[in-house]
């Protein structure tokens, strides 16, 4: 059955704790306690304090402290030290965790190597990013395996290795055999090392720009903060002032002193005088504050534009996944096919000047994505995918694609559906009615659908949440952090509305007490991936109908399916379900659009429900996410709107290379 949570948690707290309470001879832990400010549910780095041990029977002594992720409420009550990330900065992190690190602590090593690459509060250092990561990887830490493949990928810190970047997240995610290969398959054109220096000049330079323009804004933050505190200061006195004049002019009944009238006077008036220049100051360092919020976009768009020239030119496949077929790189579709559709992204620093794909004329959208059907010649069918940019720069991608006979579907369930893959619980939160923002039509109907499906179809036990403030949002994720074991799944699904920061390109979920001009009730995506990486879950998919930034590229997601099974194999499952996977499937926008041909529905919604719907097997999330963005393309084509689902894992929540599963009831 579903939990609805339709009153405020704060009264369920209360109903509970009351029952506890009249029950005295009842076992009470005190970790199970919700408290009351939603602050204290982020996760943050604490320092316990250290353990007292006993050698023999007469010598005593204190252990070293120990460093752990927890909630700020976890860590009070276990006695330790902490700083929040959104109080200070990571270089307070840095000293939390270095002393392990030196140590030789793995986890350690890999969370230090996530402070150097993050950047908050110093500048980012990739090179000391990969040493650590390198450090904790050598050890087999499969985290910190991923973290160091993603490097490797983009050329951060470390030369543009793909080939290394591959094998990096084949061994985290315990892959040995050459069959079992990775979603998206990316082919990268060779740069000249003379282009590469200038393209790193220009990147270095456009940082620098970027570190100086974030400090002024924190700067002029920090002045408008204390001037507001001082035209608050300045208000209360003009008031005390006002009043004290007004009980002499009341208490005396021949009138004021005229010395202490005029003194008083005098004081109102210069207050009046400080608050006239302070409130002016003020609108200076708004305009300020604007001016460089400008400079600051315009600036992350040249930065972005850096990473992507220094990024290299390059053809990602996204459909079909590719195996190692008969000695080749290839794809398997059943022999009744007739006609495949292929679909990927091409990244053209220099702009595209022509794409062929078997030597027929293509078009990239908007989106950068190709998408071409490409009719079956027998048995076996060749694949060429050739891009050349205005450079006359090339970059080629070739697969085979060959046609079967029909797997023996039955078997390969019965192999995939005996697995055991864990109990499986779905946190729900669909928010119309906000407060302060335009409310919503669909996001709603779209949890409520959600839950009806998951339950009845899949077996999930879920905890819905309509229209949810901040604080209900952030104590059902810290119920899933504590009560959530390793051999657990959990979908975390959202509808409502989000925002994209483009001066740090960090995105939030707004609660319905979220206020549009101040972000104190919004939740960011670097807290929620906090608190995903706290939870204990094996498997856990963030699917959002808005946005979600932070993740990594889709290249270390293994894929499994065999084009026209109606599953993946069963080796492949066996070995993505002993994975930690952390992956989010977004719908490409920061709040549901309307599908107003669809219904009670949001696009994505409508697409996401229906794969759901129609699916009779085992259902893995790259596959959930083909399905679902073919889906959506027909439906954004017909109401001209432009948005393209993304599937990927988030970054530093504890991917390990694994992936996500759904499985139907009637099909175990």
């Amino acid at each position: 059955m579903p939990i609805n949570k339709k009153k405020p948690v704060t009264a369920v707290v209360a109903s509970i704790t009351s029952a506890i309470l009249l029950s005295s001879c009842a076992h009470v832990d005190q970790t199970v306690a919700v408290p009351d400010d939603a602050d204290k549910l982020l996760i943050v780095d604490c320092l316990l304090p250290p353990q007292v041990r006993k050698l023999g029977s007469s010598f005593a002594y204190a252990a070293a402290r120990r460093p752990i992720k927890t909630s700020a409420a976890d860590c009070e009550i276990r006695g330790g030290e902490y700083v929040a990330y959104d109080r200070a900065d990571y270089r307070t992190a840095l000293k939390v965790w270095l002393p392990q690190a030196e140590a030789g602590d793995p986890e350690a090593q890999n969370y230090v190597g996530q402070i150097y690459e993050k950047g908050l509060g110093l500048k980012e250092d990739y090179q000391t990013a990969a040493y650590w990561y390198e450090k904790s990887a050598a050890q087999g830490f499969s985290e910190a395996q991923i973290n160091l493949g993603y490097l490797y990928e983009k050329g951060l810190g470390v030369a543009q290795d793909s080939a290394k970047a591959l094998n990096l997240y084949r061994k985290a995610s315990g892959i040995e055999n050459d069959n079992l290969e990775f979603a998206s398959t990316i082919e990268v054109a060779r740069v000249s090392q003379d282009q590469l220096a200038k393209l790193q000049r220009q990147l270095e330079a456009e940082q620098q720009k970027n570190l100086r323009l974030q400090q002024e804004m924190v700067s002029v933050r920090d002045q408008m903060n204390n001037l507001d505190q001082e035209l608050a200061l300045a208000r209360a006195q003009k008031r005390s002032k006002e009043l004290e004049l007004r009980l002499a002019k009341s208490e005396q009944s021949d009138g004021v002193d005229p010395a202490m009238e005029q003194q008083l006077q005098a004081e109102i008036t210069d207050y009046e005088q400080q608050l006239s220049a302070g409130e002016k100051a003020l609108r200076d360092f708004k305009s300020k504050e604007q001016s460089l919020e400008k400079e600051i976009e315009a600036n992350t768009m040249q930065l972005a534009s850096a990473e992507l020239n220094q990024g290299r030119m390059s053809i990602q496949l996204i459909d079909p996944p590719m195996s190692i077929t008969r000695g080749v790189r290839g794809a398997v579709v059943e022999e009744s096919v007739k006609e495949k559709e292929i679909f990927g992204k091409i990244n053209v620093p220099g702009g595209l000047e022509e794409l062929l794909i078997n030597s027929s004329l293509h078009e990239l959208d908007e989106f950068s994505m190709f998408w071409a059907n490409v009719p079956l010649q027998g048995s076996i069918t060749p694949v060429e995918i050739v891009a050349t940019d205005k450079l006359g720069q090339k970059v080629d991608y070739s697969f085979t694609i060959f046609s079967d006979q029909t797997p023996n579907k039955e078997a390969a369930l019965n192999q995939s559906t005996d697995l055991e893959l864990g109990r499986y619980r779905a946190l729900i939160i669909g928010n119309n009615s906000y407060q302060g923002i335009p409310s919503l039509s669909t996001a709603v109907a779209d949890a409520q659908a959600t839950d009806r499906v998951l339950r009845e179809r899949y077996g999930f036990q879920t905890t819905v949440l309509l229209n949810a403030n901040r604080f209900e949002i952030l104590s059902s994720l810290d119920e899933m952090r504590r009560t959530m074991t390793a051999d657990d799944n959990l979908l975390i699904y959202y509808a409502g509305h989000g925002e994209i920061d483009r001066v740090n390109d960090r995105g939030y979920w707004l609660p319905v007490d979220a206020d549009p001009e101040r972000r104190t009730n919004w939740i960011s995506n670097i807290a929620i991936t906090d608190i995903i990486n706290a939870i204990p879950a094996r498997h856990i998919m963030v699917i959002a109908d808005s946005c979600y930034s932070g993740t990594l590229g889709q290249t270390n997601l293994a894929a499994g399916g065999v084009e026209g099974q109606t599953q993946p194999s069963a080796e492949w499952v066996a070995a993505m379900s002993e994975v930690n996977a952390r992956t989010v499937l977004t719908s490409g926008g920061v709040r549901p659009v309307l599908d107003i041909g669809g219904g009670e529905h949001s696009v994505f919604a409508k697409a996401f429900l229906s794969v759901l719907n129609e699916n009779t097997t085992l259902l893995e999330g790259h596959s959930l996410y083909r399905q679902v963005m073919r889906q959506m393309r027909v439906s954004m084509a017909r109401i001209n709107q432009a948005q393209v689902p993304e599937y990927a894992p988030i970054k530093h929540a504890g991917h390990e290379g694994g992936e996500f599963f759904l499985k139907p009831v009637d099909s175990i």
